[in-house]
This record gives structure tokens, C-alpha cells and sequence, in this order.
């Protein structure tokens, strides 16, 4: 649901909490949409560089950039073109 964040202040306050929440050796798992995505899906999108530097001090086990197409089937966002990333770090 990150995606849904307002701003790129927003999101990184969330991410940094998540991390403040999780215990040495645990994992944050995170999908969210890119700003390589079709520009009126949200409010805000993430850059994959800026979240790789919010892991830069963990073990980044994953991180995956993916285009694909969107899962709803009815709605103002069925068929926008969405790219994800699948991140998965473990704390050290």
C-alpha cells in the first residue's frame, strides 16, 4: 500500500519505520509501483534507486523492477500500465 503515500517524504518516513520496527536479522518485503509507471496511476511513485538507497545497509536478498498489467478487472485502473518492485532485505 505504499504507493498510496502522498509524497516521497511520506513514503520514506513509512519505510524508515517499518525498518525501525524490525528486529536484527528480520525481513521487510515490499511490493510497490514505480514511477516508470503510466504517470496518472497515483499521486506519488517511487524510484527504484531511492528505494535502494532507504536498503543500502541491509543484505538486499531480492530486488526485482517488473512491468506488467494490473489485476483489476473493472475500475478506472483496469489496464494502466503499472511497473513493480518486489524488494525483499534482511536487516543486519
Amino acid at each position: 500500500m505504499l504507493h498510496f503515500l502522498s509524497d516521497e517524504a511520506e513514503f520514506e518516513t513509512a519505510v524508515r519505520r517499518m525498518q525501525g520496527a524490525t528486529a536484527p536479522d528480520g525481513l521487510n518485503v515490499i511490493c510497490v509501483y514505480t514511477n516508470k509507471s503510466q504517470p496518472d496511476l497515483r499521486p506519488f511513485l517511487i524510484d527504484a534507486e531511492n528505494l535502494k538507497r532507504l536498503y543500502e545497509d541491509w543484505e538486499m536478498l531480492h530486488f526485482e523492477e517488473t512491468p506488467g498489467t494490473d489485476e483489476i478487472v473493472d475500475g478506472p485502473d483496469h489496464g494502466k500500465k503499472i511497473v513493480r518492485i518486489y524488494l525483499i532485505a534482511r536487516k543486519l
